[in-house]
């Protein structure tokens, strides 16, 4: 099973704005628990480069759906390990240009 991630970007403001939500703007990074060790981001090797500019509407959301395969990785496409991370409690934190990075823990299951 591979997990998937919802990033949703909320606009407060009474207009609307725009967001690039492109595989290398946006960036979900994934660590241990701890946050010592670095397992996964979503731009060391991305499919896509091109920015992917999203209008949000005032007081509305835009979303993106990030799938993992539950493979570590690495930059410029280095890949550490072929086998799956292991299940276990990780720390996924997510990054847009112009916005303030944002944190959460996830556990992920024996599958």
């Amino acid at each position: 099973m591979r997990p998937k991630f919802e990033l949703t970007v909320e606009n407060a403001a009474g207009e609307a704005c725009k967001v690039d939500l492109g595989q290398k703007a946006a960036v979900l990074t994934i660590s241990d628990a701890a946050g010592d060790e670095r397992v996964w981001a979503s731009n060391d090797c991305p499919s896509g480069t091109e920015p992917a500019l999203l209008q949000v509407p005032a007081k509305g959301t835009v979303e993106r759906i990030i799938e993992w395969d539950r493979r570590a990785s690495g930059p410029q496409c280095a890949t550490p390990s072929s086998a799956k991370v292991p299940a276990g409690k990780y720390e996924i934190e997510a990054k847009v240009p112009g916005l303030d990075a944002v944190s959460t823990t996830f556990v992920l299951a024996d599958r």
